[in-house]
């Protein structure tokens, strides 16, 4: 489980990232009054990007045929 303080900044000057460093997260915060300061971060897959199927899902096999 990964947890964000989102009040606080990381000091620096690096303001970039490379695409392949990239993922779609949502952040969800506690119910607890005490970690209001404290996110969850929950990463997601993004709508577009489809799974690509195993290489035996393109192999139909003919028992059946006569």
């Amino acid at each position: 489980m990964v947890e964000i303080k989102h009040s606080e900044r990381l000091s620096g000057n690096d303001n970039f990232v490379l695409a392949h460093q990239v993922e779609q997260v949502y952040y969800l915060s506690y119910p607890c009054q005490k970690l209001d300061a404290w996110w969850v971060v929950y990463k997601v897959n993004p709508r577009e990007r489809l799974h690509t199927p195993a290489e035996a899902a393109y192999h139909i096999e003919n028992d059946n045929v006569d």
